[in-house]
């Protein structure tokens, strides 16, 4: 049996969350009905209520009440990128993403953490401020872009073709 982290759980759960009908998101809200609903397992309900407070403390969900006292848990934009960082999705098309990025000083902290970002989806560093990726999911990337409001700094491009090729596949292989 393969190990499993604990943050890989926590997006299983919560993509699995997302795709429950809406008359049973409550159960995971309220921990007496997600008790019945496990069979008296007090403390699984216990701390799946705790895990799902902890998520929107951080700001990776939101629940929002409805009217009829149900909720919506949605991914915020935090979320969906800790989703896109941690996602296993290696599925390449063939195509090779590129990212360069001209970044002030003055948003060195801005450009620290968009590079922290970038490297998590599986980008690698070709050159000082140019990156390259062949996963599909990298085509996302607009979502880190615009969480830290670096659109003027940052071009992305998506090449079928490069002369660089021999290099780019073994700097990927690594």
């Amino acid at each position: 049996m393969r190990n499993i982290e604990f943050g890989e759980i926590t997006w299983t759960l919560i993509n699995i969350i997302a795709r429950v009908p809406k008359a049973l998101l409550g159960s995971f809200l309220n921990s007496k009905s997600l008790d019945n609903n496990l069979n008296g397992n007090e403390f699984l309900a216990d701390k799946l209520i705790d895990h799902l407070k902890n998520l929107k403390r951080s700001g990776y969900i939101e629940l929002n009440k409805k009217t009829d006292g149900s909720y919506d848990i949605k991914l915020t934009t935090k979320g969906k990128i800790k989703d896109l960082e941690t996602s296993r999705d290696d599925r390449e098309d063939g195509k090779i993403r590129i990212i360069s990025y001209d970044i002030p000083e003055t948003m060195a902290s801005k450009r620290r953490q968009f590079c922290r970002s970038i490297r998590r989806i599986g980008f690698k560093k070709m050159q000082k401020s140019l990156w390259i990726c062949k996963l599909i999911k990298a085509d996302e990337i607009d979502l880190i872009i615009d969480e830290l409001k670096l659109r003027d700094y940052i071009a992305y491009f998506v090449c079928s073709k490069s002369n660089a090729e021999p290099h780019i596949n073994k700097l990927l292989s690594n």
